[in-house]
Formats: structure tokens, sequence, C-alpha cells
């Protein structure tokens, strides 16, 4: 008993010895999972803890690692800016999960994400992979199909792998990442074939030219060009021929031409054959002109999508010329009895359609005003339904001088409560176009952001909206927006001024938001911040020191500059905090042992940490690094013995709260049992697994479940998992759903369950189990696993009837991988599966962004699809292209394709039938 009221004496007694110190801590960083080598093979976990050294070692020494989409996502998108061994990881993740990394359409993540670095440094893996020329590929073609003419078609019958890279610049320009649809066209011209099949560059057609520069006569010939491309007869002829003989002509000259070439100008349709060839270029001449009339009459005779393209120019023209003419006539006809294709009033413009090269900076301010107030008047606002009032705001900010925003702000109170709404309502929106670049200056206006952000004071922000923008954020827009804001917040010392607390705490989302930048971005964000500024916004209202201080934005990317030994950025960094340092590259080489911890010590000590408020900088290097806390509690300064001693008392309460759960649970399970249960829980959390062994052994086994999740169980390193087996976990294996949760990719726990937990029947009902997920790709590795290492079980013991086997085949096909089909073939060899036309239905029909080439290539290497046109016979493909996303199909013959399935499919009966041909020659022969 004396003992045990002493263990909190004895534990700090010896916790005062260094040495003992050190074990301790020690002992807690191996036990914990996350630094477990055996239980670490989650790619996802291992990545967001920035383990690449762990990652790499287990890529060379063939360790299984579980790859699925959030991993990928982790090492793609958030690490691959600070990681120098990012290609060596992916070039072995390549070698040895090819297949998986193909089913997961990894590349598929960089463009979606619009990375172009990214992308970039898988292409260079990617590009051996196509550039190569496949004789393996080649050498099973010839095997399987029992020709020997291996000399005469030998690359022939190769598939070029360049056909993938048609759907990758369809996702490219559907994601608007036109720098990686660059990018990607380039690779595609720079793969040579080995067989010269793909001498010819690649081009990608425009479908559809846009009504560009409207005033532009080079456009409205190629307009009506267009028109005329596939008629040849004499007057066509002569009409193209005058084109060539006067490129300089006006438009008046190309109307007289076209009267004269390709217009019957003694029938009464002249207006209607005009309209035809120009379109809404014959609108935009007459606008000129001032012929309402002739616009009218053509606006009777069209279609009523192509009148609502002509009003959208008549309504921009109005606008941005300036004209109270144009505008009248607008209303004239969206109102009047003349519209005899009863337009719809609620018709939505759209800025971008309007194409008129035009320099407002020529027009007069005072027309400018007297046109927007006319526009904007009582009676005439009923004409502009309320998503048009977003494109007006758009001219009046981006097209003329912030003075006009000034004017109409104060003096329309119309345009001020629109302005107030669309703030309210489209905040986002109407950030964005406070920030785009003057049309005429190309520069920032600065006193439209200034407009802007007085104007956020008045209304009441939606978080959603604003959350939403920082996502999209440049670094420029971020600095002038921080510049900004915090001028025009400035408090009064003696008075402070009340803030929107809405206002405020999104504020301080935007000042956070530089945890996303890079080096380069936060250096730049640092040195445009003003200091005075920074403090005048924060200290009356802000306890948080990183608020504070600027500088403390650098520590983020100083750390991270750490742990990958990024030593020029961390130079970079110190010398922008201190003007005068000295620190180079060569003094961190230097450094003694070079880990993290040496590295922060040097650091320490040597000054070059002082600039950042050391609060700040504990807490990133504690969240980020692994570290002995007692070796950085000592670099502390002397000066800061307060803080010292508030770290160390907190974090030894800690230690001795989690270490003492038998103390915990002796006093209070008279009190609630389900304390007991809380506080293993959260040792099972935290990984102190020894403390929880020690409970075990003198308290024996809990005879309930846990309210755990499974994957706490499934990150126990298995020496662990085995101790709790008995007192913990066997309870909680209750069903095969539990134990396939438990050892989904710990291979190790499934050879102990195996043993030590299945009996005969529950083994068959785990196997049945684990087949059944198929099309969870999460468990394709214990799929894989299980057709591996249990080979002889499933064919002797499951006893699988024909109809079960077929399943399982066309299952591995279509939702699994090729290597798990191959295993599958390897155990029912001689089970006669045909690949019958509805499998290939559903492996070529794109589904949820999933294309499968791999299957397509191993049917046709293997020579298990010989004759792939008469399997697809009388089957309609449609193209699934970028600018045509939503196709539905007409009936059940129909197969929605990617552009890249489209041409392998082609590639192969081309490939098949050459086969054939040489085949005839050579029994010819």
């Amino acid at each position: 008993m004396d003992i045990e009221i002493n263990n909190d004496f004895l534990f700090f007694k010896c916790f005062r010895s260094l040495v003992i110190k050190n074990h301790i801590f020690s002992f807690l960083k191996n036990q914990n999972s996350d630094n477990s080598y055996e239980s670490s093979i989650s790619l996802k976990k291992l990545a967001s803890k920035n383990r690449f050294e762990m990652i790499l070692d287990k890529l060379k020494s063939n360790h299984f690692i579980f790859i699925n989409h959030e991993g990928l996502r982790d090492l793609y998108l958030e690490t691959y800016k600070f990681l120098p061994q990012y290609e060596e990881i992916y070039r072995l993740l390549w070698n040895s999960y090819k297949e998986r990394l193909r089913r997961l359409n990894s590349l598929d993540y960089s463009i979606k994400e619009n990375s172009i670095q990214q992308f970039k440094s898988l292409s260079k893996i990617l590009y051996l992979e196509l550039n190569k020329n496949n004789y393996k590929s080649s050498e099973s073609f010839q095997n399987n199909s029992g020709i020997k003419y291996y000399s005469k078609v030998n690359r022939n019958n190769v598939i070029d792998q360049t056909y993938r890279l048609y759907s990758l610049m369809d996702l490219a320009l559907e994601n608007s990442t036109i720098e990686i649809a660059k990018c990607i066209l380039d690779l595609i011209n720079s793969i040579t074939f080995e067989n010269n099949r793909n001498k010819k560059k690649a081009r990608v057609e425009i479908s559809t030219l846009p009504t560009s520069a409207i005033n532009n006569e080079n456009y409205t010939k190629i307009h009506v060009l267009l028109k005329i491309q596939h008629s040849f007869t004499d007057n066509h002829i002569q009409f193209r021929q005058f084109l060539i003989d006067n490129r300089e002509c006006s438009m008046e000259a190309l109307i007289q031409a076209s009267k004269k070439y390709i217009i019957n100008s003694n029938s009464n349709t002249v207006n209607r054959e005009l309209f035809y060839y120009f379109g809404v270029y014959l609108i935009y001449y007459y606008l000129q002109q001032n012929n309402y009339n002739q616009i009218e009459m053509l606006l009777n005779y069209s279609q009523n999508s192509s009148s609502i393209l002509c009003i959208n120019l008549i309504f921009y023209y109005s606008i941005f010329n300036l004209s109270i003419d144009t505008f009248n006539f607008y209303l004239s006809f969206i109102n009047g009895p003349n519209n005899t294709n009863r337009l719809n009033k609620d018709i939505i413009f759209k800025l971008k359609n309007y194409y008129e090269e035009i320099d407002t900076s020529s027009h007069s301010i005072e027309i400018a005003k007297q046109f927007f107030n006319f526009l904007i008047s009582d009676g005439n606002c009923g004409a502009i339904i309320i998503y048009n009032w977003f494109e007006i705001f758009k001219v009046i900010i981006v097209y003329y001088d912030s003075q006009l925003l000034e004017y109409l702000l104060i003096h329309n109170e119309k345009f001020r409560t629109m302005y107030s709404y669309y703030m309210v309502h489209y905040f986002k929106d109407m950030l964005e176009i406070h920030f785009k670049r003057n049309k005429t200056t190309k520069q920032f206006n600065n006193k439209n952001i200034e407009i802007f952000i007085q104007q956020m004071k008045s209304v009441e922000l939606s978080k959603k909206n604003v959350d939403q923008l920082l996502k999209k954020l440049k670094t420029k827009k971020c600095i002038i927006l921080l510049n900004h804001f915090l001028k025009n917040y400035q408090y009064n010392q003696q008075q402070p001024e009340i803030i929107n607390e809405e206002i405020y705490s999104n504020f301080k989302n935007i000042y956070s938001f530089q945890n996303q930048f890079n080096v380069d971005q936060t250096i730049q964000l640092y040195l445009n911040l003003d200091q005075d500024s920074v403090n005048i916004f924060f200290k009356f209202k802000e306890k948080n020191p990183f608020y504070l201080n600027k500088s403390n934005i650098l520590i983020l990317n100083l750390i991270k500059s750490i742990i990958f030994k990024e030593y020029s950025q961390i130079v970079k960094i110190i010398s922008t905090l201190q003007i005068n340092s000295t620190l180079t590259t060569e003094d961190l080489n230097n450094v003694i042992g070079g880990g993290n911890k040496e590295i922060i010590g040097f650091l320490f000590l040597n000054g070059y940490l002082d600039p950042f408020d050391i609060e700040c900088l504990l807490e990133e290097i504690f969240k980020q690094i692994d570290i002995d806390k007692q070796f950085i509690f000592d670099l502390i300064p002397s000066e800061k013995n307060q803080l010292k001693n508030q770290y160390k008392e907190s974090f030894y309460d800690l230690i001795t709260i989690k270490y003492h759960v038998d103390d915990i649970s002796k006093e209070t399970v008279k009190e609630d049992e389900d304390n007991e249960s809380k506080s293993l829980v959260m040792l099972l959390y935290e990984g102190y697994y020894q403390k929880v062994w020690e409970y075990f052994q003198t308290n024996g086994a809990i005879n309930k479940k846990l309210d755990v999740a499974d994957s706490i169980y499934r990150d126990l390193p298995i020496d662990y998992f085995v101790r709790f087996y008995d007192p913990l976990i066997k309870v909680h294996l209750d069903d095969s759903d539990k134990v396939l949760e438990v050892c989904l990719y710990r291979f190790d726990i499934l050879e102990f369950l195996w043993i030590h937990h299945l009996d005969h029947e529950q083994k068959k009902d785990l196997i049945l189990k684990i087949f059944s997920e198929m099309n969870n790709m999460n468990c394709h590795p214990i799929i894989e696993y299980i057709l591996k290492e249990k080979k002889q079980f499933i064919y002797n013991d499951l006893q699988l009837d024909n109809d079960h086997i077929y399943k399982l085949h066309r299952n591995a096909l279509v939702d699994g991988d090729i290597s798990i089909y191959q295993l599958i073939r390897s155990i029912f060899t001689s089970f006669n599966f045909q690949i019958d036309f509805s499998i290939i239905k559903e492996v070529l029909h794109f589904d949820s962004g999933t294309a499968r080439y791999d299957v397509i290539e191993y049917l046709y290497d293997n020579n298990l699809i010989p004759n792939f046109k008469d399997i697809i016979k009388g089957q309609k493909i449609l193209i699934r292209e970028f600018n045509n996303r939503f196709i539905v199909p007409g009936d059940n013959s129909t197969i929605i394709v990617t552009r890249s399935m489209f041409i392998l499919i082609y590639t192969i009966i081309r490939l098949q039938e050459q086969a054939q041909l040489n085949k005839e020659y050579y029994y010819c022969e």
C-alpha cells in the first residue's frame, strides 16, 4: 500500500536522471504505432507523418505498403514540393505496384488539382513506360497465337502506349488545366515509337470557333468561310478568291461582295441570307449604323437560340459604348409587341460571350456616369434581372476607373442596394472581380480593393463563402487583401473600434492561410506585410502570439525545410529574417549528426531562431517532428524560465495521467466502471501499449468490447496484437466483417488469426467475404495475398461450383486488377473461362471516372479476344469528350468510352486484321 502511495514520488525522483529520462522518451517513441516499422504500412499514414525515409526503406527492401487513393493524394498533393526523394519514391512504387497504380488512375490527381510541377515529375516516369517497345507483350501474342512468324511481325503487334495520353488531354481540358494540357501534347509529340507508326505530330482540334473580337473584320471573314467551306460552286470559289485578293476589306465591302457572289440580290430574302452567312457580325454592323429597324427584322427571322445571342450582343454593346439609344432599343424589343419569338425576359447574359475589342479608358467619365445612372434608374431596373447585375458590376469594376464605382456607391441608391446584396450573397464572386486586373492597365486596382474592404464592414459575411474563397486565393491576391485589410481596420488605442466578429474571424482565416504557401510565396507575404499594422489590428483582440509577430508565418516552412533537409531554403528563410545573417548551407552540412534534433539545436544555440515567438516555434516543432522534448526544453533561454516550467509541468502531468491508469482505475472503479474502459481507450489511441499490457497483467482480461475503431487494433505492432488478443481483441472479432477490418492490410495479423482464431468454417466464411469485396479497391491487396498464400485451401476446401468460379473470374476482370485475375487463373487452371461481350461491355464502358485500359491490353496481349471486331460488332461506340461530358446512351447497344479507349479499340482491330493478313501470307508461302 505504501509503495502504491509513493508511486508518483518515485516516478518524479527517477525522472531527474537524464539517462532514465532518455530511456523513457525512447520507450515512448518506440511503442507508438506511428513509429512501429511493421505496423506502419499505410502510404497515407506514412506520407501524412512525413515518414519518407521509412517509405523508401520499405520499397527498397520489398516490404508491403498499402496504397489507395487517399495515400496517393497525400503523397502527390501535399508533400511533393518539399520532397527531394519524390521521384525515387514514385519510381519504386511503379516498379512494385504498377498494376495497382494503373488501376487507381494515379495521374488523374495531378490534373484535377492543376499541379503542373507534380505532373511533370510523374511524366518523367510515364515517359519511360510509354516510350519502351514492349517485346514481352509481343512475344506473348506470338506464343499464344500458335503462329511462328516472329521475325516478320514482332514490332507491329505491339500497342503504341501513347494512346493513353489522349484521355489525359481531355481530362486536362475538362478541368481547364491548360498548362498541363500543353505538357501532355508535348509528351505525345516527343515520344517516338520504335515501329515508326507515330511520325505525325498530334493536333488538338477545336470544333467551334468562338465569336471572338466582333469588331475585327478578320474574324468576320473566318466566320463566313466556315459557312461555305464545304461548297465548291463557281460563285463560292470566286468569293474565296475575292477574300484572298482583298485581305484588308471593310465590313461594307464584305457585304457587297457576298451579295455579288453568294447571295441572290434580287430576292426578297437578302437579309435572311446575309444573316445566315454573317450571324451576329451583321447585327454588330447595323448597331454601328444605328439601323435598329434592320436589327429588329433580323431578330424576328432568327431562331430563339440565335436571338438570345443577338440580344446579348445588343445589351453589352449599349453598356460598353455608353449608348442610351441602343439600350432603349433593347428595352423596346424585349417589352414590345414585335417580339414575335416571345423571348423570355429573364435571359441571363454572360460577359464572356461578348467579344468586342474596345478601350474604355477613352470614354469620358462624365458620360459613363450619365449612362449608368440612366441604366440603373427606377424605370429601367425592371429589365435587369438579378443575375445580370453581376455582369454590370464586372464591367464597372474591371473596365472602368474606380472613380465610377465610388461615384455610383455614393450617388445611386439602387446601385448601392444591389451592390450590398451581392456582397452578402455572392461574396466570393464579388471579391474575385475586385481583384481582377484592369483590362486597360493590366494592373490591380488598389482603390477598388480598398472600396471592397470598406464595404465588407457593412455586411454579415457567410463563413462558407469565405472558406471556399480562401482555397482559391493566389499569393498576390492574398498579400494585397491582407495589407488593405490591415490598413483599413486600424484601432484607436484609446477607443478600439468595434469590429464585426464574423469579419474578424474571416480575416484571421485569411492570415492563417499562409500555411498553404511554399517558401518563396511566404517570404513574399512576409516582406509585404507591415508589422505596425499587424500589431494594431491584433493587439486588442488576439492572445495567440502567432498573430502578433509577422515572422511567425515562416515557421511552418522552416520546420518542413528542416525535415526534408532543404538547407538552401533554411538559409533563405533565416537571411530574410536576419539581414546580417552569415548562415550558409555548408554550416548546416557540417552539423554533427545532421538529424532534425541536431539542426534545431544548432539554429537555437546560434540565435538564428530568435526572430520567432518561442511558443509558436515549439508548438510547430512538437507537431511536426518526433523529438526529445526534454532536449528542446533545455534549449529555452533562461529568461523564459516561466515558459520552460509551464511546458515541463504540462508535459509531465500528461505522462503521469497516462502512466498511472492502474491507479486511476482503482480509484474510480466504484464510481463508474466506464472510466476504466475510457482510460484504456485513451491509452490505445495515444499508443501507450506497454501501460495497457501492465494493466492486463494486474487486472486480467476485459469481458466486453471497447468502444474503439477497428483501425486501432489494425495499427498495433504484431507483438502487442498477440499480447492483447486474449484479454482484449478476441471478444471484438465476433464475425467475418470484424476480422476483415482488423487484418485488411495487415497480413501478419491475418496469419495469426488464421492459426489462433479461425476454425475451418470461419476460414471459408472469411475468404468468401473477402472475395465479395472485389469492387472495393481497398480490399485488393488482401485478395491478392489470400490468392497467393491460401491457394491450396481455396482449391481443396472452398469447393466452389462453376457459377461461383465464373463470377470470381468475371469480377476480377471488371472490378479487380490484372494480378488478381492471373492468380485466380493459376488456381482454377482447368476451368474454361470464356470472355463474352457482357464482360467486354463492362470493361469498355466509362464509369465513375475509371477506364480499364489495363484489362483490354491484357486480353489482347494474351490472345483472349482473337477477333475483337466480331465481339463488338453492331455496337455503337461514343467518345466521351471533354466538351461533351453528359452523353446519355440511346439504347443498350451504345457504349460510352474515353477517347483513349476508342483509340485502343480500333488499334487492336487494325493490328488483328494485319496479323490475319500476315498469317494468310505466311501460309501462302
